[in-house]
This record gives structure tokens, C-alpha cells and sequence, in this order.
């Protein structure tokens, strides 16, 4: 199993560095850089200052290895909006987003493992299919809608929850349940299958015929043998919370990467948007290495190959 850690670990390494060169060809590829912070107009004396403070008037591959070395040294130089170290502002957002991404699978995870636990006792009852409608309702509804309808329901009409903004336990409930709701129903979805299939294995019907009943099977072996699936809808549902909740966190006011993203961009400040884009993309390495590691712990058949 050490070999097969090592190897991902590695593989996470390979990717981060792509990331990077990504990230400084989209800077470059784009425009002058330069051109693109600056208002149209503004003077070719502030262009050329400009240039020559960012280092873009040295050769090219100079320039790419400069950005190479100060990515991972964590040095995406200063930002212009706030003139302070790009990769610092970051951080500082960084729990925000984190603990709001926290909450979403914290709500998401235990109740879409327990809905389709629930479809799997009664196959094609009632119960089954109010967890399909569920699933398929929360994988569909456009995040953004649904934002804006539980803002007019629970703050605005009963006054029960904050619109928005960044404190106590109550501003994160209607965030995260926005959040909450594709990850909810696909993971729902997944884990509903995943049992079907288990539950179909001569290890359970061996159970079943020594009468042990259908929930315990489920709860007992079944689901312990679906994780494998389950862990991997997780999370690639995690690294999508963190990728994708730009929009969410605009409509809450919510101070995290994703808003700071979107103020960036609205700026025109570039080290800001490539620290972000970093540290956005190592989120997503870390979470998938995690998966990694959760399969080996869940299976320890599991050998790199």
C-alpha cells in the first residue's frame, strides 16, 4: 500500500505543476498582461511601468521560469487592488470557504447515504421513489434559483435567517443547503445503486437464508462493501463545492476564495486571480489525494498498477 500512496502522491505532485504552467500560459496567451490590468486609457508611460514591474519585458522562458519558481515558493507577487501579497489575501479567505464547504457535506453526505438506504429496503415502493424524485430534483434545481428562493421564503417573508453575509451559525445554513443540494442527490443516486448491487451478491443472500432481514443486510454488510463508490461521488462532489461555489458565495455575501475570485476579476488584478486559481486547483489535488487514501484504507486490495 506505501508504493501505491507514494505513486498518487507523486501523480499529485505532476498535476500541480500543470496547474501552474496552465495558469501562466492562460495569463500570457490572453493579452499583454499589462493591457489588461490597466483602463483603456491609460498612458503608454503606466503600460511600461506596468511591464517592467511585473517582469514582462524579459524574454519569455525567463518569465516562465520566474512564475515557476515564486508559485512554489508561494509568491504571486502583490496584489493591485489591495496592495498586499496576492497568495496572503488568499489565505485569509481560505476558512471561509472551507468551512462552508464543511457544512454542504456535512448536510449532503449523511443524508443522501441514508435516502438511498432507505430506496434499497422497499425496491419500487413509495419510499423509492420519493428518494428518486428527491435525487433528481436536487441534481436538476439551478443552484442560483434556488439561492434566491429560499432568500425570499426564510429572510425575507419569515424572517427567520440572514440574507447574507459571514458570522454566526445561522448566516451559513442557507448557503450550504443550496450547496447541499446537487451533492445530496447524486451521491443519493450513486449509493442507491451501489446497494442494489451488493444487495444482489451471494454474501447477502447467504445472510437473507440464515434470517437476517433486509435492513440489517443493508446497514450491517451492504453498505460498509458500497463505500468504495460512494467515497469517490464524495469526492468529486467535495472538489466541486470548492470549484463551484463562486456563485453562491456572491449571492451570500459569503467572504470566501470564490467571491475574493470574482472581486478580483472584476478588478482586473491578475496575481490576485492566478494565487486564487492556485490555491483553488491545490484544494482540489488535496481532496482527491484524501479519496486516494480513503480507497486504501476502505480495501486494502487496492495496489497501484
Amino acid at each position: 500500500m506505501s508504493s501505491y500512496l507514494l505513486h498518487r502522491a507523486l501523480h499529485s505532485l505532476g498535476v500541480m505543476f500543470a496547474v501552474v504552467v496552465l495558469v501562466f500560459l492562460v495569463g500570457r496567451i490572453v493579452g499583454d498582461p499589462a493591457r489588461l490590468m490597466l483602463p483603456l486609457d491609460a498612458r503608454p508611460e503606466q503600460f511600461e511601468s506596468l511591464r517592467e514591474r511585473l517582469g514582462l519585458n524579459e524574454p519569455l522562458l525567463q518569465q516562465f521560469f520566474s512564475f515557476i519558481s515564486g508559485a512554489f515558493r508561494g509568491d504571486f507577487g502583490q496584489s493591485f487592488w489591495q496592495q498586499v501579497p496576492a497568495l496572503g489575501l488568499v489565505i485569509e479567505r481560505l476558512p471561509a470557504t472551507l468551512l462552508l464547504a464543511a457544512a454542504t457535506m456535512c448536510i449532503a453526505l449523511p443524508s443522501a447515504i441514508l435516502l438511498g438506504a432507505l430506496a434499497v429496503l422497499k425496491p419500487g415502493s413509495w419510499a423509492d421513489r420519493a428518494v428518486n424524485v428527491v435525487s433528481l430534483s436536487g441534481v436538476s434545481i439551478v443552484d442560483f434559483w434556488l439561492a434566491l428562493m429560499l432568500i425570499m421564503v426564510f429572510s425575507v417573508n419569515l424572517g427567520w435567517l440572514p440574507t447574507s453575509g459571514y458570522g454566526s451559525f445561522e448566516y451559513i445554513i442557507l448557503p450550504a443547503v443550496v450547496l447541499a443540494a446537487s451533492p445530496l442527490g447524486r451521491i443519493a443516486q450513486i449509493t442507491r445503486s451501489a446497494l442494489l448491487d451488493e444487495m444482489s451478491k451471494p454474501y447477502i443472500r447467504a445472510a437473507r437464508a440464515k434470517g437476517m432481514s433486509r435492513r440489517q443486510a443493508v446497514f450491517r454488510h451492504g453498505l460498509k462493501n458500497a463505500f468504495v463508490p460512494i467515497i469517490t461521488m464524495a469526492g468529486d462532489e467535495t472538489s466541486s463545492v470548492l470549484n463551484g461555489a463562486v456563485v453562491i458565495e456572491t449571492i451570500f455575501a459569503w467572504p470566501g476564495v470564490g467571491l475574493l475570485l470574482i472581486q478580483a476579476i472584476q478588478r482586473r488584478d491578475l496575481p490576485l486571480i492566478e494565487a486564487t486559481v492556485f490555491v483553488v486547483a491545490l484544494l482540489i489535488i488535496v481532496t482527491n489525494l484524501l479519496v486516494d487514501l480513503a480507497y486504501a484504507y476502505l480495501n486494502p486490495r487496492i495496489r497501484y498498477s
